[in-house]
């Protein structure tokens, strides 16, 4: 017993970055709704390693000291997250510190067994749910739906691995994890990089431009939904047409604020459409998120950006991955319903929130 000790204490060293992160986890498990169930692929990992102990007592081997390779740049990746503050990052080099540990501790054979087990775990980090539902918008699924296939397949992965041992070597496993690694990168560091002036518009003046409007009450759900933000929505209309305005000046808690296509979809939206595009407002560049979502009777085309005093961008990813406690933020969602085509909405919303710019000018 005294020799397995070693092993033993060496993988129960692998969690120790993660149960670091586990208060932050819980948090965002309790508070925002898109990392809501997210608790579930923890639980389902220890099923799923439970299940594999029996397979790894047998396939344990020496100690492998190649593993370092995998457990210094995981733990690097882990402490160079705590220094920029971005928590997911946080979670996904604890992650790969853990399953580093156990291929230290007891060789390739038994990493190679419990890393689709690992697979499930990485499912547990939080935005994912988003990343997911965004990287594979060309299928149309939420992301919660995404990561319950993955699951299936790592649970799959995992039941054939036990059932019949495929000898995996090193080397092609992880040119295979680092080729999708970078086409993962590439393909979205476009859209996490994009960004545009900053544009903090100003709805204090209810009347402007032709525009006649008031300012709505927040909802019970509002304030729920939203928690410690600074919420404010604005009704306008003109001879062009209707305009809702929502508001946020976000405060010290990311969790409290949601993508908006979740939020449409919570409140019973289909969402037909979501990209990211760029707008002409007061003669510069401005990056939304344009939305086209519909329920029975109605089609809206919502614009959503998000900007602190440097610079704004529409992706939610950006913006999660830019936020930190000391700068300000707001959040805009802007929306107009259809009633001929998508290129009479984004005219009017145009329209408006290039008086909206003037107003503030002036």
């Amino acid at each position: 017993m005294n020799k397995r000790l070693p092993g033993y204490m060496t993988v129960a060293a692998g969690f120790v970055p993660l149960a670091c992160k586990m208060p932050y986890m819980f948090r965002a498990w309790r508070q925002s709704p898109l990392d809501r169930f997210d608790w579930i692929f923890g639980a389902l990992f220890l099923a799923a390693a439970g299940i594999a102990w029996s397979r790894l007592r047998e396939r344990r081997e020496k100690p492998d000291g190649v593993a370092l390779a995998a457990l210094l740049p995981s733990l690097a990746l882990f402490l160079l997250a705590l220094r920029v503050d971005n928590h997911a990052l946080g979670i996904i080099g604890a992650v790969a510190f853990s399953w580093s540990a156990v291929w230290l501790a007891w060789g390739w054979r038994s990493a190679c067994c419990i890393f689709p087990a690992y697979g499930i775990l990485m499912l547990m980090c939080t935005s994912s749910r988003y990343w997911l539902g965004y990287f594979f918008s060309i299928f149309r699924l939420d992301g919660l739906a995404i990561k319950a296939i993955l699951t299936v397949l790592f649970a799959g992965w995992l039941g054939l691995s036990l059932l019949r041992e495929r000898r995996v070597r090193r080397e092609s496993f992880f040119f295979c994890l680092a080729l999708l690694l970078v086409l993962m990168t590439v393909w979205q560091a476009g859209t996490l990089q994009r960004r545009s002036a900053a544009f903090v518009p100003e709805f204090h003046s209810v009347n402007f431009s032709g525009y006649l409007g008031r300012s709505l009450e927040p909802t019970a759900d509002d304030r729920r939904f939203f928690g410690g933000s600074r919420l404010r929505k604005f009704f306008y209309a003109a001879d062009s047409g209707i305009v809702n305005v929502l508001a946020l000046t976000c405060g010290d808690d990311v969790h409290q604020i949601h993508p908006a296509g979740h939020c449409l979809r919570t409140g019973g939206w289909r969402i037909v459409s979501e990209r990211l595009t760029e707008v002409e407002i007061g003669g510069r560049k401005l990056e939304v998120s344009e939305i086209v979502a519909s329920n029975p009777g109605t089609t809206l085309l919502v614009w959503v950006w998000y900007s602190c005093r440097s610079f704004s961008t529409g992706s939610f990813l950006g913006f999660r991955r830019s936020w930190s406690a000391d700068t300000q933020w707001h959040t805009y969602q802007i929306s107009t319903p259809l009633f001929t085509s998508e290129e009479e909405g984004r005219a009017r919303l145009g329209e408006f929130l290039n008086a909206a710019a003037q107003n503030r000018a002036n």
